[in-house]
């Protein structure tokens, strides 16, 4: 069992999410020594495991549990999630971030409405000399 994929949940004392990891190989990644969120798991004051029978649905259940939850160290998007085609690059902000839905191209509202803005104070200033 603890080979098996797994997410993983690091809060710190107030209850505040750390970081959200998921692995293929279980618990044996965050407990490796070289593991580049170490640091912040080790730090944490409470762990959360839980298992998954596919890698597949271990990855979806980790970018549900970002979105929600929101930790503080979360703030990349991981190779797993990209593989799984949940990435996505923002059109406007260049930035990457979890796909909610298939036709989604801006990573947050403020940036959808940039782009807009952007765009139409160029066509408004095509006609003027």
């Amino acid at each position: 069992m603890l080979s098996q994929p797994c997410v993983y949940k690091a809060f710190d004392k107030q209850g505040n999410a750390l970081y959200v990891g998921a692995s293929k190989y279980g618990i044996s990644r965050f407990l490796h020594k070289l593991h580049l969120r170490k640091q912040v798991i080790s730090s944490a004051d409470k762990i959360e495991v839980e298992f998954f029978k596919t890698e597949k649905e271990a990855f979806e259940v980790e970018a549900k549990t970002i979105r929600i939850l929101q930790p503080i160290n979360n703030n990349d998007v991981s190779f797993e999630q990209a593989k799984l085609g949940k990435a996505r690059t923002c059109t406007f902000c260049e930035k990457q971030f979890l796909v909610k839905r298939e036709w989604q191209r801006f990573c947050s509202d403020e940036c959808r409405n940039e782009h807009w803005l952007e765009g139409h104070k160029k066509l408004s200033s095509y006609g003027r000399s």
